[in-house]
């Protein structure tokens, strides 16, 4: 499995659509560079987001 920089991802988004609406973002937020520039800069934009944060069930309840 790779990984995903959902800062570049968000902010790509945002550069391409043609105009702002809503975003709703599923993932599991797991972003070595976080993602909350990239939301930030949506909104920035007009965007109105909704975040889903998927998580397997090892990653809700890990064994520690």
């Amino acid at each position: 499995m790779g990984t995903t920089d959902l800062n570049l991802a968000l902010k790509g988004y945002g550069v391409r659509a043609l105009r702002p609406g809503l975003l709703i973002l599923a993932s599991d937020l797991f972003s070595p560079n976080g993602f909350k520039t990239g939301i930030n800069g949506l909104q920035a934009r007009g965007y109105e987001v909704a975040l889903v944060q998927l998580l397997s069930p090892d990653e809700a309840r890990p064994d520690l």
